[in-house]
């Protein structure tokens, strides 16, 4: 998968996971941005790891780095 199929995927599962419009979504738009807590990331790793049949690969994962889309798409690419 492609990187921009990532950030798609991420921005879209996001914007779901959050009740937000998708197309004010940016690679450089922070979790905090979008008013996300604990209980919202856990809700968006559950949701990307079945999107992209990851497994538990994102729950096994240090996702406390993960500040922005891009971030999230970076660490989903490195798994």
């Amino acid at each position: 998968m492609d990187h921009d199929t990532v950030i798609a995927t991420v921005t879209r599962v996001v914007a779901d996971s959050l009740g937000k419009d998708a197309s004010t979504i940016t690679p450089a738009t922070t979790l905090d941005e979008l008013g996300a807590d604990s209980f919202d990331m856990l809700e968006i790793v559950l949701a990307l790891e079945d999107e992209l049949g990851l497994g538990q690969k994102l729950e096994d994962a240090d996702i406390s780095s993960v500040k922005c889309v891009e971030d999230a798409a970076k660490l989903i690419e490195s798994l």
